[in-house]
């Protein structure tokens, strides 16, 4: 695995005051990041984390489902590209079960076109967002997402 210097990490986190999300008011929020190239992963779980997410991270669609057995989560933030299981495959297997059914999906793709847009978002994807983005855009997304989903069971806040 590649090491990323620390001046990459301190350009990714230096965000203005009005980019930084209330870190208490987000504490919570569990998010479920699948993307097969693990630096990508790493990247967005610590952008996440210092943000006061709670983070798991697979690396591809069929590991995601696995783990939504064990564990409840407010948003998933998927690629579109990945072995075994691509990102409009996974977003249909959660549409057909109705304790997935409702949580927000943010895909990402480096492979971006209007018709893929709306091909993600009539699979149920909440957004679609092209690689490589922005982490002002990456955090309004998500902070739009969650507010558009209140998980009601009986462990979440």
């Amino acid at each position: 695995m590649k090491k990323i210097g620390c001046n990459v990490m301190k350009r990714f986190f230096c965000l203005d005051a009005d980019q930084k999300l209330n870190s208490m008011e987000y504490s919570k929020k569990r998010i479920l990041i699948v993307d097969d190239d693990q630096d990508l992963r790493l990247i967005l779980r610590d952008l996440l984390e210092f943000q006061g997410y709670i983070c798991e991270e697979v690396e591809n669609g069929e590991d995601a489902l696995q783990l939504l057995h064990f564990h409840d989560f407010d948003l998933i933030i998927t690629d579109y590209e990945m072995p075994q299981m691509n990102g409009i495959l996974l977003l249909k297997k959660l549409a057909e079960n109705p304790n997935y059914a409702e949580i927000p999906v943010i895909m990402m793709t480096g492979l971006y076109s209007e018709e893929f847009g709306d091909k993600a978002r009539q699979a149920g994807a909440y957004a679609v967002l092209e690689k490589p983005y922005s982490r002002k855009n990456m955090l309004s997304l998500i902070n739009q997402a969650l507010n558009s989903y209140s998980c009601t069971c009986p462990n979440c806040y």
